[in-house]
């Protein structure tokens, strides 16, 4: 008896291969807020996540970080193309639409890297205050912001 695709897709259940809710956070992706058709950048997307992640007293420099977003993407993008395939993944971690926990910790850290380098906070003042797990993270961040923006 020999197994044929079609036989094996007829035995796989209805809904397997439906879109699954995610895990983690479990939050859709779909803005309540917008009007009907309209998608939310990544730019959106990770605004709320790190409204929704931030503590309170670095929360207002929020909208001045993703403004920085744009200056960093234009540089990194007509920049060298060393440096573009260098730090290609880390510009996909901001871009991502992902609740995975890790992908949301590197945001998280590249916020915090913000704050450093434009020296509104110390990194010693962040790990001690346990905003961030470990320098190593946050300095590869301020290492690629000092990079591409000089």
């Amino acid at each position: 008896m020999s197994l044929h695709t079609a036989d094996y897709v007829m035995s796989v259940p209805a809904d397997f291969f439906a879109e699954k809710e995610p895990k983690g956070l479990n939050r859709k992706w779909g803005n309540e807020n917008c009007m009907q058709g309209e998608t939310k950048t990544w730019k959106d997307e990770l605004r709320d996540v790190l409204l929704g992640h931030v503590k309170d007293p670095y929360k207002n420099k929020i909208n001045e970080y993703i403004e920085f977003l744009d200056a960093l993407m234009d540089r990194w993008w007509n920049g060298d193309v060393k440096t573009r395939e260098y730090y290609a993944y880390h510009m996909a971690l901001l871009m991502a639409k992902s609740d995975k926990f890790n992908v949301i910790r590197a945001k998280l850290n590249s916020y915090y890297a913000y704050l450093v380098y434009k020296g509104y906070v110390t990194a010693y003042r962040l790990m001690r205050d346990k905003y961030v797990a470990g320098g190593e993270s946050l300095y590869t961040w301020l290492r690629m912001y000092r990079k591409i923006m000089g």
